[in-house]
Order: C-alpha cells, then sequence, then structure tokens
C-alpha cells in the first residue's frame, strides 16, 4: 500500500512537472493558437496552404500539421503582443483546471494513507499443545525459583551457625552476603560487623573490604585513616587487592601524605600479583614521574617483595 501510494504521488509530480514545462513553452508552441486568435480579429487573413519551397513565397512561415500560418509584416506589434497574451491566457485555462484535480487528488492520498486506521495484526491462537508446552514451562520454571530460594536460605542458615562459632571464612561470606543483597536484605551495618569479625582474626580479604568500608562511609562514618590501617594490614599478607588500594591512597593523598613513589611501589606489587588494575595504574603516573622517581619505587618494591617472601 506504502509503496503504491509513492508511485502515485511520483506520477503525479511527473506529470505536474511535464504541464508546466508545456506552459512554460508557450511561446514556441503558440503557432495554433496565434491562428485561432488571429482568424478571430482578422477573418479576412487566409491561411496558406504548406509551402514546399519557402523562398517562393513573400514573408515568414511556420510549419503546423498541414498548412502554414503567414506572419503579415501589416500587424503592427501591439496587435501580435494582444494575439500572443491571448494564446497563453487560453493554454493557461486549459491547463490550470487539471493541475488544480491533480493537485487534490495527491492531498486525497496523503490523507488517506497517513488517516487510515492501524491495521490490526492477526496473532493465531496457540493450540492444546503449545498451550500444555507453555504452562509445562511456567511450573518448571516457578519450581526453579522456589528451589533456589531453598539453597540460599539453606546456604545462609549454614552460613550464619559457623560465622557465629567463629568461623573467619563464613564471617566474611556472610558480610559479602550482607554486603551485596545476596540472599538477605542489603544491610552495610551487618556487613561491617562480619567483616569486623573476620578481620580481626587476620582474614586478608576480610581486611582490605573493611578497610574499603571505611573509604566509603558504607555502615560506618567515613575515615581515611581508619581505611588506610586496615589496608596496610592485608597488603603486609600479600593480597593484592589491598596493594592496588594503598596505590590509590597515595595517589589521592587520602589518609597519607600524596606520594608517586610510595604509589608507583604499591602498584608495582600489586602488578606482580596479576593486577591488572594497578598495571595500567603503574603506567599512568609514571608519566608524571622523573627517571629517578621510578628508579627509587622501583627498589622500594623490590625490597618489599624480598622482605615478605
Amino acid at each position: 500500500m506504502k509503496n503504491t501510494i509513492l508511485i502515485l504521488i511520483s506520477l503525479l509530480f511527473v506529470t505536474g512537472a511535464s504541464e508546466g514545462k508545456e506552459a512554460s513553452e508557450g511561446k514556441e508552441a503558440l503557432s495554433l493558437q496565434e491562428r485561432k486568435i488571429l482568424s478571430k480579429l482578422i477573418p479576412s487573413i487566409p491561411t496558406l496552404p504548406l509551402a514546399t519551397n519557402p523562398d517562393d513565397i513573400a514573408g515568414d512561415f511556420i510549419p503546423s500539421g498541414e498548412t502554414v500560418s503567414l506572419k503579415l509584416h501589416s500587424l503592427t506589434a501591439a496587435n501580435r503582443q494582444h494575439i500572443h497574451d491571448a494564446s497563453v491566457a487560453n493554454i493557461s485555462n486549459e491547463t490550470s483546471p487539471r493541475l488544480i484535480i491533480s493537485a487534490l487528488f495527491m492531498v486525497l492520498l496523503l490523507c488517506v494513507y497517513f488517516i487510515r486506521p492501524k491495521e490490526t495484526e492477526y496473532v493465531e491462537e496457540p493450540g492444546p499443545q503449545e498451550k500444555a508446552h507453555r504452562e509445562k514451562e511456567k511450573q518448571e520454571q516457578k519450581q526453579q525459583e522456589q528451589s533456589r530460594k531453598k539453597s540460599e536460605e539453606k546456604e545462609l542458615d549454614d552460613c550464619r551457625v559457623k560465622a557465629e562459632q567463629g568461623d573467619a571464612n563464613a564471617q566474611y561470606k556472610l558480610a559479602w552476603m550482607y554486603s551485596t543483597g545476596q540472599g538477605v536484605l542489603q544491610d552495610y551495618n551487618e556487613a561491617v560487623k562480619w567483616l569486623r569479625k573476620s578481620a580481626e582474626q587476620g582474614d586478608a580479604s576480610a581486611q582490605d573490604n573493611l578497610g574499603l568500608m571505611y573509604y566509603d562511609g558504607q555502615g560506618v562514618p567515613q575515615d581515611d585513616k581508619e581505611a588506610t590501617k586496615w589496608l596496610r594490614k592485608s597488603a603486609e599478607q600479600g593480597y593484592a587487592k589491598a596493594h592496588y588500594n594503598l596505590g590509590v591512597m597515595h595517589v589521592k593523598g587520602r589518609g597519607v601524605l600524596q606520594d608517586y613513589v610510595m604509589a608507583h611501589m604499591y602498584w608495582n606489587i600489586a602488578a606482580v600479583g596479576g593486577d591488572k588494575e594497578a598495571i595500567k595504574g603503574r603506567s599512568a603516573i609514571e608519566k608524571q614521574m622523573t627517571a629517578s622517581q621510578v628508579e627509587k619505587a622501583q627498589d622500594l618494591a623490590r625490597e618489599w617483595m624480598k622482605a615478605h617472601k
């Protein structure tokens, strides 16, 4: 339907353009009209037969079908202009209604296309087998969801029991569940509570995450110095993430003095531990350091790793 309307509109434009062209070329195609008007104004002027040899007949001849109209030199300029204007007006009167009808038809087509009611798509009703299959899928999804919830509840209960018994790993896991809202409502206060219990038992992951909780002020008042303390405890155990986080603290000057040499050292150590973010950070700050500063940072990193083998 859309393509058909576009084709019709294109044809109307082409028709209108050709008609306009014919009207604009009226001066060259008015010989017939001139003859009609001329015959009305001066009935006595004859229409001469077609000249086989124009040189044999005096005057200017314009071939048109089977006859030739003689342009008499005796006509005044005003008469000739009057004949021409009358011919143009006659052609315009014949052409204008056609153009108006074409334009109205084009507007009608556009209205029909844009105002027509939207076609409704036919949706095939599923058969009995398809309905049964869909219902079975819904039941399976419901059962899987119920099974997942039961599993999470059991995992939470087991983890809580172990955490309360003093298991550092269970305490850290329970803290992670509260921090992310996995299986329980998200609660930063509970997360900090169990992180602290695990961190105090020396769990490096718990120490690093407790430092970040202080850094961000989640579950505890924001405290950069306390964050640095726990990050250093974790880093002393060789935890690469803690080294990376300490590097950030030294770059930003939070909890410590801003020091690119120390930041480079910590990121060097973290990079050796496989931390990709540390590798990127180290390359970035090297552009703002002198060669001697980079060399010093590398020496410090080697000394730290040697001391913590």
